[in-house]
C-alpha cells in the first residue's frame, strides 16, 4: 500500500506555499523568463522542478484554453518529461495543477474543470499507476487548502468526484484516504483543513461505499 504521508508534496513549489510559516503571500511562481520569485522583490532563479513544472503546465492551459489536438499535446509533455528526466508522477502532478488553475481562475470552477476533464483526462492516464493516484489525489487536496478561490475548497469532493468518475482516482484511494483521516480525527492529530475536507465531502465517500456494495450485490 502506497503511504499518502510519503507524497513529495513540496517538489514544485510555485503552487504551494514554500513552507508552513509562510503566509500564503508568500506563495513562491515562476515566471516566463525562468526566475522563480515572491511577493517581495526578490527574485532567484527556478530549480529544475520548478522549470519543469512550468513547461508542462504551461503546455496544458495552452491546449486547453487554444482547443489543440491531444497527441500533439501528449507528444509536447512527453518531450518535455524526457527533457528534464522526470518521473511519471512529475507529470501527472503537473498537468493537474495546469488544469486547477485554470478552474481557480474561473468564476465557476467546479463547472471548467469537469470540462476540462470530460477531455483532458486522458492526459492523465497516460501517467497513470496506483502510486500516481496518490499523488494526485493529495495534490487536489493541498491545492485546495491553498486556493485564493473559496470555491475550491468548499467544492473539493466535486473535483474528487469529477476524478472518480473520469477513472483518474478509485474508489480505494479515496476510501484509504478517508479511514486514514478518521483515525487522524478519532486521534486528535487531524489538521483543520482535513477535517473540514474530511466533514465537507462525507456524502461523496458515503456514496462511494453505497457502490461498492451495490457491485458486491450484483455479483451475488
Amino acid at each position: 500500500t502506497y503511504d499518502l504521508t510519503e507524497a513529495n508534496l513540496d517538489r514544485f513549489k510555485l503552487s504551494f506555499p514554500q513552507d508552513q510559516e509562510a503566509s500564503s503571500t508568500d506563495t513562491i511562481f515562476v515566471s516566463s523568463d525562468g526566475c522563480s520569485s515572491n511577493s517581495g522583490d526578490h527574485e532567484e532563479p527556478a530549480t529544475h522542478d520548478e522549470k519543469f513544472a512550468r513547461e508542462v503546465i504551461d503546455t496544458v492551459r495552452r491546449a486547453v484554453q487554444d482547443e489543440l489536438e491531444f497527441d500533439g499535446v501528449l507528444l509536447e509533455v512527453n518531450s518535455v518529461k524526457f527533457g528534464y528526466d522526470a518521473s511519471i508522477v512529475d507529470c501527472c502532478r503537473a498537468c493537474l495543477l495546469g488544469f486547477l488553475q485554470l478552474a481557480e481562475e474561473s468564476d465557476n470552477p467546479k463547472k471548467i474543470f469537469h470540462k476540462t476533464m470530460l477531455k483532458w483526462s486522458k492526459l492523465l492516464l497516460k501517467f497513470h499507476s496506483a502510486p500516481v493516484e496518490w499523488e494526485v489525489l493529495a495534490t487536489l487536496i493541498e491545492f485546495s487548502k491553498t486556493s485564493k478561490n473559496e470555491l475550491i475548497k468548499d467544492k473539493v469532493h466535486v473535483f474528487m468526484h469529477v476524478l472518480y468518475d473520469q477513472d483518474v482516482i478509485s474508489e480505494d484511494t479515496f476510501l484509504e484516504w478517508e479511514r486514514a483521516k478518521l483515525m487522524e480525527r478519532e486521534a486528535g492529530t487531524i489538521s483543520a483543513d482535513d477535517k473540514y475536507i474530511l466533514e465537507n465531502s462525507e456524502e461523496f465517500f458515503d456514496m462511494l461505499k453505497g457502490s461498492g456494495s451495490d457491485e458486491t450485490d450484483s455479483e451475488d
